[in-house]
């Protein structure tokens, strides 16, 4: 499973930066309990990252029994999603709500608007951070002595990017560009606004928010070449909203379709990670009696 904290709480300082307002350091483990530990080591405030909370949160195994009020988001019914990553879902629900309280909740803004949103935003700031490995200081090295900068530059990334760092440093760049920055670049931000307050509504209501991760199950690398560039952004339409809205969030397996395990997405209110671990402990438990 993979756990990813509130923007902030854990330190980015000796992280190669992709887009500074959403890179987060994020924690991988086979055990929810694993987690709590690399948490409560790793997080905490850094004068070296002014970004960083300065909040001393240190995680614990609770005991709490607590009823949790679960916001099922109701696009994850979307076309788009697969009939048997739905029926999954739907029979977690149904095992869960002996428990805890179940109920719809959309968030239209962030399923419309969240993939070009974060593209445009991830890009824009990436094609700013990426320019510094140009083989001068950071990067494959060449004998520069020859060219000029700019013949010496482009040769470099132009031999040693690869096609998605390419295409992402040409998208951010464009949208960037004195004659397109209010069109993408602003827009996109004022949209990141809508769909943070879009989830500060529904955590008035709600401890977590769940979906699945991906619309359907991990894709084998065949399936994969034979995509083209709009299906493979298309598989963050689950995940880009907690991400552009800076909220902890968890991808933990809750079934299996065959061999391959599903992954569900669950999202608390920002600084509730306890909330969120405690909650993925219960998910957990569903997980191992599907024998995940």
């Amino acid at each position: 499973m993979g756990f990813c904290p509130t923007y902030g709480r854990i330190s980015r300082f000796g992280l190669i930066s992709y887009a500074n307002s959403l890179d987060k350091i994020g924690i991988l483990s086979k055990h929810v309990e694993d987690i709590i530990p690399v948490f409560n080591a790793v997080a905490g405030a850094d004068n070296k990252d002014p970004t960083c909370i300065t909040d001393t949160l240190k995680l614990k195994k609770s005991m709490s029994q607590k009823k949790f009020k679960i916001g099922l988001i109701s696009e994850s019914f979307g076309v788009y999603v697969a009939d048997y990553i739905k029926e999954q879902l739907r029979e977690l629900i149904t095992l869960i709500k002996n428990k805890h309280e179940v109920s719809e909740v959309s968030l239209p803004c962030a399923f419309k608007y969240g993939v070009p949103a974060y593209y445009i935003i991830a890009t824009s700031e990436a094609s700013t951070n990426l320019s510094k490995f140009c083989g001068l200081r950071y990067g494959i090295q060449t004998d520069p002595k020859t060219k000029t900068f700019s013949d010496f530059f482009s040769e470099v990334r132009s031999h040693n990017l690869g096609k998605e760092a390419k295409r992402r440093i040409l998208l951010g760049t464009y949208a960037r560009m004195a004659g397109y920055r209010d069109e993408y670049y602003l827009k996109a931000t004022k949209i990141r606004r809508l769909i943070i307050d879009e989830y500060k509504e529904a955590f008035k209501k709600y401890d977590v928010l769940i979906s699945p991760t991906t619309p359907i199950c991990a894709p084998l690398f065949s399936e994969i070449s034979r995509m083209d560039v709009v299906e493979n952004y298309l598989f963050d339409q689950l995940t880009v909203g907690p991400n552009l809205a800076g909220l902890p969030h968890a991808s933990i397996p809750f079934a299996k379709f065959g061999e391959m395990p599903l992954g569900l997405m669950v999202v608390s209110d920002h600084y509730t990670e306890q909330e969120l671990i405690d909650f993925l402990f219960e998910i957990e438990k569903v997980g191992k009696k599907n024998g995940i």
